[in-house]
């Protein structure tokens, strides 16, 4: 049998800047320097297996414990993403937990304040409701935060307006039913509620006559490469099909029948 003093004896220790190295007869270990001072540890000190196993383990610890400390330092992740990171290092559910713990007591995890800062990020972004929440669920905040939220309909109405003016700029190539359209997809997009973008919808410009017989020339033009206006009837159905006015379509059909006859 072993006797209680068996183990391994420490037959010196070095002590550097960041690393101790324990000296045995048979290896060396290097530890922190908060792992040196938290086991008294000294010269002719017999460590069991036992103590020399919860070294080890707090060495692991103290190097997931960095890593989570860079993670938090550049990205402020929450909880639940901190554990996958931790989970793919390796790190034990015991471990994980004494690191989580540890973060948070220290105030350097708090998902609650993580999914506020998001909400502002967001709504800065132009993010409406749902997109702000579909957000927060990929970021790992828990479920019962997230259903804690309140969304104000007419804050959502007025961010929603503030971008109206961009999308129409971004889409003022189509005609006036293409663009109602296209803005009402991008708010949607963005994560407005549907009633919300209809709304709007009645806000979006006609634009001038000139602007919308520019955009009927394009996609007459379009019709003519896939082969669509060789015949008539199905390009006045293609253009009409896009929201463009009989009247215009027939004018500049006509227009190019007369421009072929000179």
């Amino acid at each position: 049998m072993r006797s209680a003093k068996s183990g391994k004896e420490i037959l010196k220790i070095k002590v550097g800047k960041a690393k101790a190295t324990l000296v045995f007869a048979d290896e060396e270990l290097k530890i922190s320097l908060d792992t040196y001072t938290d086991f008294h540890l000294y010269v002719g000190k017999i460590l069991s297996d036992e103590e020399m196993s919860h070294i080890k383990n707090r060495e692991d610890i103290d190097k997931l414990l960095k890593s989570a400390l860079a993670s938090v330092t550049k990205g402020h992740p929450t909880k639940k993403a901190l554990i996958t990171k931790l989970e793919a290092k390796g790190a034990s559910p015991a471990q994980i937990t004494k690191i989580i713990d540890i973060l948070t007591a220290s105030g350097l995890i708090d998902d609650r304040q993580f999914m506020y800062d998001y909400l502002e990020f967001a709504k800065n972004r132009g993010y409406g409701q749902d997109r702000i929440i579909e957000g927060l669920y990929e970021k790992g905040v828990p479920q019962h935060l997230i259903k804690g939220l309140v969304f104000n309909y007419d804050d959502e109405y007025k961010r929603a307006s503030a971008l109206l003016a961009g999308l129409e700029a971004k889409f003022i190539r189509y005609n006036y039913l293409q663009r109602k359209k296209r803005v009402y997809a991008a708010l949607l997009r963005l994560g407005y509620p549907s009633g919300i973008a209809i709304k709007l919808l009645d806000k979006v410009k006609k634009g001038d006559e000139k602007n919308e017989l520019v955009a009927l020339q394009k996609d007459y033009a379009l019709a003519k490469r896939k082969g669509i206006a060789d015949n008539r009837h199905k390009t006045i159905n293609y253009l009409l099909g896009k929201g463009y006015r009989y009247k215009d379509i027939m004018k500049i059909m006509t227009e190019e029948k007369n421009d072929e006859m000179d």
